[in-house]
């Protein structure tokens, strides 16, 4: 296993639970994350913002001392939906 990764690729995981853990690791400049189905993203943010809040641990947060709560809203993660 790679203790400090750079680059991370994540496909599904539109909950965003993958993407929090993920980005919880200092290390890491960029997520990718491929999910077929936007409407899976957009109701996570809605009825599950519990498995995607980065606060305390996003890279915006820390840099700027923003209120970014989102983990999909964090600068490294870019994200692909259909």
């Amino acid at each position: 296993a790679k203790h400090e990764p750079k680059r991370v690729l994540i496909v599904g995981g539109g909950e965003g639970g993958t993407l929090r853990e993920t980005l919880k690791y200092k290390s890491v400049e960029t997520t990718t994350m491929v999910d077929l189905d936007k409407g899976v993203v957009d109701a996570s943010r809605q009825y599950l913002p519990s498995y995607n809040n980065c606060t305390g641990f996003s890279a915006a947060q820390q840099q700027q001392g923003s209120e970014l709560q989102n983990c999909f809203d964090d600068p490294r993660t870019e994200l692909y939906t259909e």
